[in-house]
């Protein structure tokens, strides 16, 4: 149902560009003036800090760090403002239509997507720290991690959900339109979500062929579960629990998320990391399995 959804509206491929451009021009653009704007005046005013800290890093330019997570999160907000008036106007098509692939969006999928997400990362938390408790660092400042907390789940969603509405909701289905079958538009929307992450700054730390796979086999789980379930529902609730959880509770100086989380790690294994993402994804597709039903997975093989 989720794929047929793609054929509601107008959708020929000047629509696409078009509206692609358009979410270029608001994000990277005109969303990016009030960091850059932010960059320049900092910049002038205290000094360009070392070309070995982590540009992201809005402390060291002496920023709180919640103001530099929204100056962050705006461009996706913008991104996403974009891809709405792209879908309701360029296309002529509801909004839902990307979202879903039943009459309404089921939140309460959502909601069960976030807090099992957010369950498993908590479990993986605590037992990094009962093994490895000498790489964390309490760093638990009340009034910042209050604004944390208030940025979080008022704002961060905004940066999930444009990213999966873009990829998992309008390129998946668009894809779809062209190929006529679901693994195709699966894998093409997990590379090129994968490869847009290159410039990550946990890139530059632990290297291409050690967080791409991450990156992109996050992109291929999320994926899964669009075309297992039907719609966007369940990837809409786990970005926004894992993205949120990171903020809140660990970072790490090689982080794209430099937040006043409540703990600071002081060095990583991305071996284990990747090994360990792949078996919670490989879990929660199982969960999944069981809570909901899924009939079969030769979803993926069927055309349309």
């Amino acid at each position: 149902m989720y794929f047929q959804k793609a054929f509601e509206g107008r959708n020929q491929f000047w629509r696409y560009a078009v509206t692609v451009i358009l979410v270029i021009i608001l994000s990277q653009v005109i969303g990016s003036v009030p960091v850059l704007l932010v960059y320049l005046f900092r910049g002038l005013a205290s000094g360009v800090p070392s070309s070995a800290a982590n540009p992201l890093d809005f402390a060291s330019w002496g920023i709180n760090p919640n103001a530099g997570l929204l100056l962050l999160i705006f461009p996706f907000a913008m991104g996403l403002l974009g891809l709405w008036i792209g879908i309701r106007f360029v296309h002529n098509k509801p909004f839902k239509a990307v979202l879903t692939g039943y009459e309404n969006v089921r939140m309460n999928r959502i909601l069960q997507g976030f807090f099992l997400w957010f369950l498993l990362m908590g479990v993986s938390l605590i037992i990094h720290l009962l093994v490895e408790k000498e790489k964390f660092v309490l760093q638990f400042s009340p009034v910042l991690f209050l604004q944390l907390i208030l940025v979080a789940f008022l704002f961060l969603p905004l940066q999930t959900s444009f990213e999966e509405i873009l990829f998992r909701g309008y390129f998946m289905q668009g894809f779809g339109l062209i190929f006529r079958n679901r693994w195709l538009p699966l894998i093409l929307t997990s590379l090129i979500f994968g490869l847009l992450h290159f410039f990550n700054p946990e890139v530059k730390e632990f290297g291409f062929w050690l967080t791409m796979p991450q990156y992109i086999g996050w992109g291929l789980f999320l994926g899964l579960l669009v075309v297992l379930d039907g719609g966007l529902e369940l990837p809409l609730g786990i970005h926004a629990a894992n993205n949120i959880f990171i903020s809140l509770f660990v970072t790490h100086k090689s982080s794209a998320l430099q937040t006043p989380s409540l703990f600071r790690v002081s060095s990583i294994n991305p071996v284990y990391d990747m090994a360990e993402f792949f078996l919670m994804t490989l879990f929660f597709l199982f969960l999944a399995q069981w809570l909901y039903r899924w009939k079969t997975w030769r979803k993926l093989t069927e055309t349309f």
